[in-house]
Order: structure tokens, then sequence, then C-alpha cells
């Protein structure tokens, strides 16, 4: 009888610990995307690096960044060739020591969502 309690005990423990474990995992997941740099602005220029990768400067109301979409992120990449100067959009990316922002997400806006957005007049 003892033996089976403990074996009881022993995998609700194990429940226990599957659980915990499962919502660290999603609260690191959460955090990562909080530490995530958000860009939302018009790209002012748009050039390709030697390795093929494209550098898109986007002004914001405040500032410019420079943003790097990696060649081997293919569906980035294919995005940001479709992507014109003048157009508005919205990046989110990691930033590294050196300032530069490299890309994990790009979207393009409609003319009236960047009106509402009072990025261009």
């Amino acid at each position: 009888m003892l033996l089976i309690l403990d074996c009881l005990s022993k995998v609700e423990e194990r429940k226990f610990d599957d659980r915990l474990l499962k919502i660290l995992e999603e609260e690191v997941m959460k955090e990562r995307w909080k530490k995530k740099i958000k860009i939302t602005g018009i790209i002012t220029k748009k050039r390709l690096t030697k390795k093929g990768s494209f550098v898109l400067t986007i002004k914001t109301k405040s500032s410019e960044y420079d943003v790097v979409v990696p060649q081997y992120k293919g569906d980035l990449f294919n995005s940001a060739k479709n992507i014109n100067e003048g157009d508005s959009i919205k990046v989110i990316g990691d930033k590294q020591t050196n300032g530069i922002i490299f890309c994990d997400k790009i979207g393009k806006f409609s003319k009236e969502y960047e009106k509402q957005l009072n990025l261009i007049s």
C-alpha cells in the first residue's frame, strides 16, 4: 500500500513539474517578444549589402533606424523585395550590441491606415 501511495505521489509531482515547466516556457516566450524592438515608419532608403541582404532605413516621427533583412530568411526577404521607398511599414526585430536591428517580422500598411497614424500628410 505504501509503495502505491509513493508511486502516486511521484506521478503527481511529475505532473506538477511538467505544468510548471510549461508555464515557465510560455512566460519566457512572452518576455522575448516584449524585448523585441517594434518600429513603425516610412522607408526612406532601400539598399543591398555585399552579401545580398537588404538594409531598410526607416524614418519614424522621432528618428531613423537601419533594419537588416537577411537573405537566408526567405519569406522576409521576398517581402522586402516587394517594398518600395515611401511605403509605410511596421518592423519587429532584435537589436544587436553594435546597434544593428535584425528583422523578425515585417508588414506593410494601407494608405488609409497611414493617414490614421499620421505618418504621411
